[in-house]
């Protein structure tokens, strides 16, 4: 039964990030598989960044069918914070593209066709 403002126990205590009351209510037989106001309990702990809940949650086979992105995004600011990395993108090297063309463009080791122009194999 969900409450006025259309939300099911379990996604109420997960929305207050309660773990206990989680606990219980998963333990009395509560679906992980129920959405409330188009929600899963797993998208409730990842929009929270409760990584103890979403734990939880994936233990108890909470459906990942609609939380990829977010999971993923979740998992990986997880990590860089376990690991102390500051949460800033490596640097992107400068394009080698043009140089790596020209290199094989004159290479004979990695050509197949002769072109011949004006009486010049080229």
């Amino acid at each position: 039964m969900s409450d006025a403002n259309g939300w099911l126990p379990l996604h109420t205590s997960v929305k207050q990030g309660n773990l206990q009351m989680t606990q219980y209510l998963l333990a009395k037989g509560a679906s992980v598989l129920d959405l409330a106001n188009g929600m899963s309990v797993l998208d409730l702990a990842i929009q929270n960044q409760d990584a103890t809940l979403t734990k939880l949650l994936l233990q108890s086979e909470s459906p990942l069918s609609d939380v990829g992105p977010s999971l993923q995004t979740f998992l990986s600011q997880k990590i860089f914070a376990i690991k102390g990395v500051a949460e800033v993108s490596p640097p992107i090297p400068p394009s080698t593209f043009v140089g790596d063309l020209r290199a094989l463009l004159n290479n004979a080791q990695f050509f197949d066709v002769t072109f011949t122009i004006e009486g010049k194999q080229m």
